[in-house]
């Protein structure tokens, strides 16, 4: 269980790090997509050798500045601490580059989410046996889905719900 959690981690970072990164100050007239308040929360499935392991990831936004903001991470059906992070204003471009080295996958894909249907890029990453699948909007440029393997579990990551109006409403079909 150990490393399961340890898995959840790396992935929940990575996550929240992209999470993060799309709610930037819009760089052409300087205002913020985002408020204090605002959040967005992720179902987290691990499978693995036993019974499904599920809970949540919500991340919260607070301190709001033009400079910058903090994303609070909370974990619910996870031995994970709360932790809080800053995310300072960086290129919109920088969401993805957590993965390393992706590549996308063109045309532009649908998927089905709790705001209707979506249309996404997808980006693969594989490295040291594992995989990691990234299903994200361009506008905003969020992620809808994540989808991690390697061997012996795979861990989904689904948007569940949040309260950010460009988040449900943008990237429709």
């Amino acid at each position: 269980m150990v490393i399961i959690l340890g898995i959840v981690l790396v992935v929940v970072v990575l996550f929240g790090t992209a999470f993060a990164l799309v709610l930037l100050m819009d760089q052409n007239n300087g205002t913020q997509m985002v408020a204090n308040g605002d959040y967005i929360r992720y179902s987290v499935t691990y499978y693995g050798n036993s019974d499904p392991v599920q809970g949540y990831v919500n991340m919260s936004v607070s301190n709001v500045k033009l400079s910058g903001y903090d994303i609070t991470i909370e974990y619910t059906g996870f031995d994970i601490p709360t932790e809080t992070k800053h995310f300072n204003g960086i290129g919109v471009l920088a969401t993805l580059d957590g993965l390393g080295d992706t590549q996308t996958d063109n045309p532009t894909h649908q998927i089905s989410t709790v705001y209707g249907e979506k249309s996404v890029d997808v980006y693969y990453k594989f490295q040291n046996n594992e995989g990691w699948t990234s299903f994200a909007g361009a506008n905003p440029l969020v992620q809808y889905r994540m989808d991690v393997s390697g061997y012996g579990y795979s861990i989904q990551f689904l948007l569940d719900s949040t309260n950010i109006e460009e988040v449900q409403t943008g990237n429709a079909v």
